[in-house]
């Protein structure tokens, strides 16, 4: 991947988890399995796939 898109990619996980330790303290919502899933999903797919083309991240 090229530095730019890493940079992007790196600068949106932060935005995400930032919100989602917002969301997640009571703060600013709550916690829910089905959020939880989506945000772990999310997370773990925003980095592509490794370098090496074994399968996703």
């Amino acid at each position: 991947m090229d530095p730019v898109a890493a940079h992007s990619r790196a600068e949106v996980f932060v935005m995400l988890m930032e919100g989602a330790a917002l969301l997640r303290s009571g703060i600013a919502g709550r916690a829910t399995p089905v959020t939880d899933a989506v945000l772990r999903r999310t997370l773990l797919d925003l980095p592509g796939p490794p370098a090496d083309g074994s399968g996703t991240a």
